[in-house]
């Protein structure tokens, strides 16, 4: 599913002049880096940047560079819908994958099977469904349309803010 995703992807970006760059995962070994670069040269051609990750990398910096952010069932996607950035989730894996079934975007929240920025598609329309909507919303209306879910799945906490100061209720309060 996700070689599928990645060629819609690629196509709707080369459609609309859009560099698509992917970041790499992070692997001790540099062999490995190395053929997960070559898996996406072998799907995408020359067609895209790829952002090797080393232990040195900030991926939030990274991310920061980019308007929309694209994933499936990634840590790091959340993490950067968290952080107020436009960001398509494809929730893909799970057609195939018996175990994955009953997960979707949000989960374990309940919401529908597609929405705004989110899919359980992998079809042309679909890719540009939600590329569309990500390019044309505001950054005023993407905070206030996401705002309810963000906080449901995963909102941005500057500093851990929230854990420090339970970490320090804790300690402070034998009660606990």
């Amino acid at each position: 599913n996700e070689i599928v995703l990645l060629k819609k992807i690629l196509k709707y970006c080369k459609s609309k002049k859009i560099k698509l760059v992917i970041m790499g995962k992070y692997f001790k070994s540099n062999s490995i880096s190395k053929k997960e670069f070559s898996f996406y040269k072998k799907i995408l051609g020359s067609n895209f940047i790829f952002y090797k990750n080393s232990e040195k990398r900030n991926n939030f910096k990274v991310l920061d560079e980019f308007k929309i952010i694209i994933g499936i069932e990634s840590t790091l996607v959340y993490e950067a819908f968290g952080r107020n950035k436009k960001v398509a989730f494809f929730n893909v894996r799970g057609s195939q994958n018996s175990l994955l079934k009953s997960r979707s975007f949000a989960w374990p929240h309940k919401v529908p099977s597609k929405g705004f920025f989110w899919t359980d598609k992998i079809n042309d329309s679909e890719v540009s469904r939600i590329f569309t909507n990500l390019l044309k919303t505001s950054m005023i209306n993407w905070r206030a349309r996401t705002l309810l879910l963000r906080k449901k799945t995963m909102l941005f906490d500057s500093n851990n803010k929230k854990i420090k100061s339970f970490v320090y209720k804790l300690l402070n309060n034998p009660k606990y």
